[in-house]
C-alpha cells in the first residue's frame, strides 16, 4: 500500500479549515490542521509533510511569513 501524502493546513476560520480537513481526508489525505501559524510551523519542523495550504491574513504568523520559514527550514 502507497503511503498516505500528508497535508499541513492552516486557517484561522475555523469551518473553513474544517471543510478542507474532511474534504482532504476523504481523497486519501493525512491532514495536519491548525489555526494558527505557530502551531503549524512545529507541526512542520517536525517533518513529514509534502505540501501546505494556507490562508494568507491571520493573527501572529501570517501565511506569508508562514511561507518564508518553511523554505528556509
Amino acid at each position: 500500500m502507497k503511503p498516505k501524502k500528508t497535508i499541513l493546513c492552516v486557517d484561522d476560520n475555523e469551518q473553513s479549515l474544517s471543510i478542507r480537513k474532511v474534504l482532504l481526508e476523504t481523497r486519501g489525505y493525512r491532514v495536519l490542521a491548525f489555526n494558527n501559524g505557530e502551531q503549524a510551523l512545529e507541526a512542520f519542523r517536525n517533518g513529514s509533510v509534502d505540501l501546505v495550504l494556507t490562508d494568507l491574513m491571520m493573527p501572529g504568523v501570517d501565511g506569508s511569513r508562514l511561507i518564508e520559514e518553511v523554505k528556509r527550514l
